[in-house]
């Protein structure tokens, strides 16, 4: 996304390109004059960002989606739950009756390792949070935790 920053009293904007992002002088010392050029920069971006032709198949733009994302280092996840939401709004359009039958049924999302990281509290954690929780509503349910085989 194109942005504006101040460098030595003169506008300047920040861009995004193929090849990476873009700096250019505005040549202007007031803000408003900077902010009217911006949306040139921004409409830029969005062609440039765009697909080859505009008659892509769903399936077509969704590859080409992911592919997108992941140059511009988003996590696999990210992508995940995003092709997620595109293909809730496509099944819940046609379970409307606003489109004969679901285009992104066939998409499908890529394999997102699990990177979460859990691990047993030791004795001593254990018997901490014993202590801290003693008097609270939620200590039952530390002690029934403890308990639980595993």
């Amino acid at each position: 996304m194109a942005y504006l920053y101040r460098k030595r009293g003169h506008w300047y904007v920040a861009y995004r390109t193929p090849e990476g992002w873009k700096r250019k002088s505005l040549k202007t010392k007031k803000k408003a004059e900077a902010e009217q050029a911006l949306p040139r920069f921004r409409r830029r971006e969005a062609v440039e960002d765009a697909p080859p032709d505009s008659r892509t198949s769903l399936s077509d733009f969704c590859s080409y989606y992911c592919e997108h994302r992941r140059q511009h280092r988003v996590s696999p996840a990210t992508i995940k739950s995003d092709l997620f939401l595109i293909k809730h709004m496509f099944r819940t359009a046609g379970q409307w009756g606003f489109l004969p039958e679901n285009p992104g049924g066939g998409i499908r999302p890529p394999k997102v390792a699990d990177t979460r990281k859990s691990r047993a509290l030791t004795e001593d954690e254990v018997e901490a949070l014993l202590v801290a929780a003693e008097g609270s509503p939620i200590r039952p349910l530390i002690v029934l935790a403890d308990q639980a085989p595993g």
